[in-house]
């Protein structure tokens, strides 16, 4: 069973990579904590420290903010040679020879133990989000929001002409505003809508409605 490793708090967790990620250098203290020996990890992507818990989005988030000239500072979760693992501090700062962008050094320490505890929480939290049913996932998506809500909104249309010859009927014989019935039997429909997303825009479009109604067909 894995254990965690502890790190000493005067240790310091070196390495240098080329633009690709690369190994290129690993001082004595991340030797020393990974497992490895020196000839083990140059030349070896640096994922091969990774370890399984850590969210691919956080390292996505990492390389768009490298890539773009910036530092990035983060916990990370890494797993030694043997299976075991350590939470480092990480800073991976860009390195640049003519305005250009040439490799990364990550800079690593003991976290606290305060820290750790929040990431750990924040990346389960990651995971389970990845373990949603297909539609969940799907309409996870705001493009396929968009799609939801107009689907549900072609329901509202596709009785646009029952709707138009009933409004035309009350039009006729009742006196009704025709006006006034559409706008009725839409914010009908539009609740109906806000109540099956749950959406906080559309319950103040709701609101919206209701108030225009109040103010301009009472």
């Amino acid at each position: 069973m894995a254990v965690e490793i502890n790190i000493p708090e005067d240790s310091v967790l070196i390495s240098r990579t080329d633009t690709k990620g690369v190994i290129t250098y690993a001082s004595p203290d991340f030797l020393s904590i990974s497992g490895y020996e020196d000839d083990e990890l140059l030349k070896k992507p640096h994922n091969i420290i990774r370890h399984p818990d850590m969210p691919s989005q956080v390292f996505k988030e990492m390389w768009s903010t490298i890539k773009s000239g910036h530092v990035w500072t983060g916990i990370v979760k890494n797993r030694s040679k043997n299976g075991d693992y350590y939470w480092v501090d990480a800073t991976v700062t860009p390195i640049k020879e003519a305005n250009q962008i040439t490799g990364y050094v990550s800079v690593r320490k003991k976290p606290s133990r305060r820290d750790i505890t929040r990431a750990e929480s924040l990346y389960a939290t990651i995971r389970n989000s990845g373990k949603k049913n297909f539609f969940d996932r799907l309409f996870d998506k705001p493009s396929l929001q968009i799609s939801r809500l107009s689907l549900s909104l072609l329901g509202v249309f596709s009785i646009s002409i029952f709707l138009n010859a009933i409004g035309f009927f009350f039009y006729l014989t009742s006196g009704y505003s025709f006006i006034r019935l559409r706008l009725s039997v839409f914010l009908f429909r539009y609740w109906q809508l806000a109540k099956s997303f749950q959406n906080l825009i559309s319950r103040r479009l709701l609101l919206f409605w209701e108030n225009f109604l109040a103010e301009n067909l009472a």
